[in-house]
């Protein structure tokens, strides 16, 4: 019983890292449809609710400003926060660390997801290779390969992340995927 929270984090961490290669390595189409943003949300929570549980760690998720479906790969959006909360609560303290999730559609039609965290921060000097490839700030226990995955992915979405950090107040991501699409059928 007490093995199992690191045998979950253990299996989460070479899950991610073999994803993170097939997707680093290869061209991928995203497979866009509408899906409720919710779901995604919860699949992603529900990933680390034990981890963040036996550290204390708050996960605060606010995405009631969207109400209607949204268009988007749901498993390359669900691997990307999965990457963005796996790296802020291995840096947000035990007992106080705080993760929030957010999400609107801004007045120019684009969805706006915001992970936020209360961690150390990044230096200004290293914001700049952040999202390059085998670039990591974790020493042995990074791959380096996430940030640029994640990257990718919004990418392939026609989208971007913007990255913002204060030493010792945390760092904020913000991704931003643009909902118009050519498709004229197949919205619910």
């Amino acid at each position: 019983h007490k093995s199992w929270p690191v045998l979950k984090r253990t299996s989460l961490y070479v899950f991610e890292f073999v994803q993170d290669l097939l997707i680093f390595s290869k061209p991928r189409v995203p497979q866009k449809k509408y899906c409720n943003l919710e779901d995604i949300i919860k699949e992603t929570s529900e990933f680390f609710s034990d981890l963040f549980s036996n550290r204390e760690i708050k996960l605060k998720v606010d995405i009631s400003k969207v109400k209607e479906k949204v268009f988007l790969d749901p498993d390359g959006i669900l691997h990307c926060l999965t990457n963005l909360i796996l790296n802020a609560g291995e840096i947000v303290p035990e007992k106080t660390g705080v993760i929030k999730i957010t999400a609107k559609l801004s007045e120019n039609n684009e969805l706006i997801i915001t992970v936020s965290d209360n961690g150390k921060g990044i230096p200004p000097e290293q914001l700049n290779n952040l999202f390059e490839p085998f670039f990591t700030t974790k020493g042995y226990k990074g791959t380096g390969l996430g940030l640029s995955v994640t990257k990718k992915i919004i990418e392939e979405h026609g989208g971007e992340i913007l990255v913002s950090s204060k030493v010792d107040s945390g760092t904020q991501f913000k991704i931003i995927i643009p909902q118009t699409t050519v498709e004229t059928q197949g919205k619910e």
